[in-house]
């Protein structure tokens, strides 16, 4: 939302930007990760499992809506090329 005009003035910016669909999980994805997090015996596991998922699948307004991997695999690509 910008908030200053051509004028200096200060006012909205009209234009209403889409908010991106956010990504859902499948009920057998559900199921997977909660079997996952069953079987965990070991201090930190499951701290690692929900780690992995948000990591790969959780999407970040901050990054353009991406996943850290997919915003990570962007820059890198913007930046070599």
């Amino acid at each position: 939302m910008t908030l200053s005009g051509n004028n200096g003035s200060k006012h909205r910016d009209p234009e209403v930007r889409p908010t991106p669909a956010r990504r859902q999980f499948s009920a057998e994805e559900k199921s997977r990760i909660l079997a996952e997090v069953d079987a965990c015996t070991e201090r930190g596991e499951i701290g690692q499992i929900i780690e992995d998922v948000y990591q790969t699948k959780g999407i970040h307004s901050a990054l353009g809506y991406l996943t850290p991997v997919e915003f990570g695999a962007a820059y890198h690509l913007k930046r070599d090329a």
